[in-house]
């Protein structure tokens, strides 16, 4: 367009010359400027589909290709470039910079056979296909003294539907130094006879390095200093599973929770910085439910948690009566012409809650989620329609903010009963009002899992926004604790200082300290670690079961602890968990036993009463294997036979799971003998699992 423009301005100053002649002229100058142009930008696609070509070779069989291409703010050129096959089946798409340079690699594949279980493949010959395919796929990310590592206390495994796959995140190093914010993640999905990458990649060419002459001398003290450990509260969501009390443990942690920095040069705090940043039905239906219960029983044959109910939602406060006291709140502007559009209760855990919704035809708007027992208010959320706001006008005069201050601080004490267990640490002021965050403070010490915030409109002088959450809970006495020194000792021993290049507002990558990762608070009591990585078992060296423990462990199927114990008998609880994470899919280590066999009871394969801590039988673990695979019909036909010396020893109404399992190469006997009355041991079982998995 601006050739055309230039174009018009010049044939006005050529009145009453030749137009024609002038004209064609001007014409044909202005094609050849835009095939010149079109021609620059297919050379530039050209050359960065041919470096991409370069490096990856494309299937035959993919014959049909699309291309994009995308400018950012600052004029640099990306491109996407994806080949498909005729049915558009199956496909790689890879994005690339103007240089050909990859950072995006996805292929797929919608019709190809892949069938569950475990590889033949060890999660090392995985990382070396995964290292493989990196260096291939970019090759500039490497040099003498520039180079990716993986990082293999991020490398996870998992089974799922279709087979095993493996993630892996690659971290670039300067002159063996960390690069922040500078990885590669790759994906490997793996079945027995290949492997496919896919790839993604942060990665910045341009990076300048800035290491400075001296370095300060004591570099973890300086960081304690920048950074220090205070104490708080945080949930223990297992210990809290089986109380309507929460469970708290008392913490020891990091300021800025482990990930700050400090200039490896003067010791100061350096924050970071992206380098992708470049600057009426109802009361009926309640009348309905508040009948009598003993006309209830005596009519419908209730039993009596179904009359406790009744009499429990009876007893609950009408929208009407909600409706009243949210009206009675001048500082919610609630209108005569808000109407109640919606109301609903519904119960979480031991409280019925309420929501209420209220509108008008103008844009105005409320929502309320309230207890319908005793009318406490859990949140609001209440809009009032401006076409006239100005999010980007000046900010609020400090008379403003002092005043939304005090409202704010108004309507927490006048809603809540328990705010005067909250502390504000959270305020933001912005165009038209103000936001406030509270955390409750126990001991003098936070506990974060309970919070509230309220929103202040200046404009439209109301509470726009609240919300607040509490809960009873058990807090463990401060005084316990370890000091803080203790406390930060433990935290250096397992996450030392380290040095890290961090870009920075000056657009260099300087030289910093942080922690190791993976960081972790420390428990208050006892100077343990609060989280820690699964560990490996130290006493399956050499047993006879390590090959099948560490496949399994290595896709996360595994059980508690650092000691694997192999030669124990496994417990009922364990053994379930062990072949419901393998042939179901992957759960949480932790768990509740009683709930989890009960679940299991539902779905009909567990059928016995024997405790979960009870040992297991082999012959039962055939049967628990065969129901978890979906196989029970099939075993229970009336057709097998078994050629173990001590067949004759199996119960007859479970001779067709040894079978199958004998016949999908997962028992197969010691000596001949499949001890069917025997104790299963966990390395029995994870043998068996192991086998039923490789060979599914």
């Amino acid at each position: 367009m601006q050739h055309f423009t230039v174009l018009k301005g010049i044939i006005s100053e050529r009145k009453g010359t030749n137009m024609k002649k002038f004209i064609s002229g001007i014409l044909c100058a202005a094609i050849v400027m835009s095939s010149t142009a079109f021609a620059e930008v297919k050379s530039s696609m050209e050359n960065a589909l041919a470096a991409v070509k370069d490096k990856i070779e494309i299937s035959s069989d993919l014959t049909e290709f699309d291309s994009r291409s995308d400018k950012d703010q600052n004029g640099n050129t990306s491109y996407s470039f994806t080949w498909r096959d005729a049915d558009r089946t199956k496909g790689l798409e890879i994005s690339c910079d103007n240089l050909g340079r990859i950072d995006n690699y996805w292929t797929w594949d919608n019709e190809k056979e892949v069938t569950g279980g475990l590889s033949k493949y060890t999660q090392k010959d995985v990382q070396q296909f995964a290292e493989e395919f990196v260096k291939k796929t970019l090759p500039e990310t490497f040099s003498d003294n520039d180079v990716l590592v993986c990082d293999e206390t991020r490398t996870s495994g998992t089974m799922f539907g279709r087979g095993t796959s493996y993630y892996f995140v690659f971290k670039r190093q300067a002159d063996g130094i960390n690069v922040n914010g500078n990885d590669v993640s790759v994906s490997v999905d793996v079945s027995d006879t290949e492997m496919s990458a896919n790839l993604w990649a942060n990665y910045d060419y341009n990076a300048e390095f800035v290491k400075p002459d001296k370095l300060i001398e004591k570099p973890e003290e300086t960081y304690k200093k920048a950074f220090p450990v205070s104490m708080h509260y945080e949930k223990d969501y297992e210990q809290s599973k089986d109380s309507k009390t929460d469970k708290t443990r008392l913490l020891y942690g990091v300021a800025d929770y482990g990930n700050g920095y400090i200039s490896a040069e003067t010791g100061e705090k350096v924050t970071e910085k992206s380098f992708y940043d470049v600057h009426g039905e109802f009361e009926s239906q309640k009348n309905m439910a508040a009948g009598s219960s003993e006309d209830a029983a005596a009519d419908y044959g209730f039993s009596e948690q179904e009359i406790a109910e009744l009499e429990n939602v009876a007893g609950l406060k009408t929208e009407n009566e909600i409706e009243k006291s949210l009206r009675s709140l001048p500082e919610l502007k609630m209108t005569d012409k808000m109407t109640l559009q919606y109301s609903g209760v519904f119960k979480n855990e031991d409280k019925y809650i309420m929501n209420l919704n209220f509108s008008d035809k103008e844009g105005r708007s409320l929502y309320a989620s309230v207890n319908a027992s005793d009318g406490t208010i859990y949140s609001i959320s209440n809009y009032k329609y401006s076409p006239e706001r100005n999010d980007s006008k000046k900010e609020l005069t400090e008379s403003q903010k002092k005043t939304a201050e005090e409202k704010i601080k108004k309507f927490f004490e006048k809603v809540s009963a328990v705010s005067s267990e909250f502390e504000a640490d959270d305020t933001y002021a912005y165009a038209y009002g103000m936001s406030v965050g509270y955390t409750r403070k126990v001991n003098g010490l936070g506990y974060y899992e309970n919070s509230a915030s309220v929103t202040y409109h200046t404009e439209d002088d109301m509470i726009a926004d609240y919300y607040i959450n509490y809960t009873d809970a058990e807090f463990a006495d401060p005084q316990e604790a370890i000091s803080a020194e203790e406390a930060y000792s433990a935290i250096l021993k397992r996450c030392p200082i380290e040095p890290v290049y961090v870009y920075t507002q000056s657009g260099k990558y300087e030289l910093c300290y942080e922690m190791k990762a993976p960081y972790s608070d420390i428990n208050a009591l006892t100077g343990e670690p609060d989280e820690e990585p699964l560990p490996e078992y130290t006493d399956i060296k050499g047993h006879w079961c390590e090959k099948a423990v560490n496949a399994l462990s290595e896709v996360g199927i595994r059980l508690k602890g650092n000691e694997f114990k192999p030669d124990e008998k496994i417990t009922k609880t364990d053994l379930l968990k062990f072949f419901s994470d393998g042939i179901i899919g992957n759960e949480p280590i932790v768990y509740r036993s009683d709930d989890f066999i009960a679940s299991l009871k539902r779905r009909g394969i567990v059928t016995d009463d024997k405790n979960g801590d009870s040992p297991v039988e082999r012959q039962d673990a055939f049967v628990y294997m065969i129901r978890f695979a979906g196989y029970e019909k099939l075993a229970k036909l009336d057709i097998y036979k078994v050629n173990f010396a001590d067949g004759s020893m199996i119960a007859n109404d479970k001779l067709g799971y040894a079978a199958i399992l004998s016949g999908l190469g997962v028992i197969s006997g010691d000596g001949g003998y499949v001890r069917p009355s025997d104790d299963i041991t966990r390395a029995e079982a994870a043998v068996m699992l192991y086998s039923y998995l490789l060979n599914k």
